[in-house]
């Protein structure tokens, strides 16, 4: 993972969901660690709903401490993401025990509705992946930004 940047990861809380949205790259230990805490803690827990418009690398242990978490509360994740390797990764997880499905990004209704929402909370969970992913893009176009200004001070140094 030399050399990969750091994905981006947003969290809310709504409608009894975590709701996570995360842009391609690695994921922190703190981010995943700070996800953990609220699957852990929050209270009521519907499940999990993790998503991500490119492949974001998570550790075996990483993986593993969300499947614990899950596992010890008997909730479900959804995945929804763009990545077919993501995507492969969720159905293989689900071979083995875990209560996990995938989805398309254009099923995220889909994904709220396994997570056991109610039809009248589906909107507001997914407005809150929205905005997650807006803020999200903003942060990331703004990391861009910065990087490629430095490049141009270095070179103008030159």
């Amino acid at each position: 993972m030399a050399g990969s940047q750091n994905s981006i990861h947003k969290v809310d809380y709504v409608a009894g969901v975590v709701v996570a949205f995360s842009t391609t790259g690695v994921m922190s230990k703190d981010d995943w660690d700070q996800t953990l805490e609220q699957l852990r803690t929050r209270e009521p827990l519907r499940g999990y709903l993790g998503t991500s418009v490119g492949t974001v690398e998570v550790s075996s242990a990483q993986r593993r401490a969300a499947v614990t978490v899950m596992t010890e509360r008997d909730r479900p994740t959804a995945i929804v993401t763009k990545s077919r390797m993501v995507m492969g990764l969720a159905t293989a997880a689900s071979w083995l025990g875990a209560k996990i499905k995938a989805f398309s990004w254009e099923q995220r209704d889909q994904a709220a509705r396994f997570l056991s929402v109610p039809e009248a909370d589906i909107p507001a969970v997914l407005a809150a992946l929205d905005a997650l992913e807006r803020a999200a893009t903003d942060e990331e176009q703004a990391r861009a930004k910065a990087r490629a200004q430095a490049r141009a001070k270095a070179r103008a140094q030159l």
